[in-house]
């Protein structure tokens, strides 16, 4: 990288994947506003 400065890997969450889980377990976690927010 130019500058010599190392860049932090950028995460990426999909939300709907965590509501895809919610409903599959058939309960109320875990919460995807919640996961928003952390993320």
């Amino acid at each position: 990288m130019p500058g010599g400065g190392a860049r932090a890997p950028r995460l990426y969450v999909n939300v709907d994947h965590i509501a895809t889980v919610r409903q599959a377990r058939r309960t109320d976690e875990p919460d995807p506003a919640e996961a928003a927010r952390l993320a």
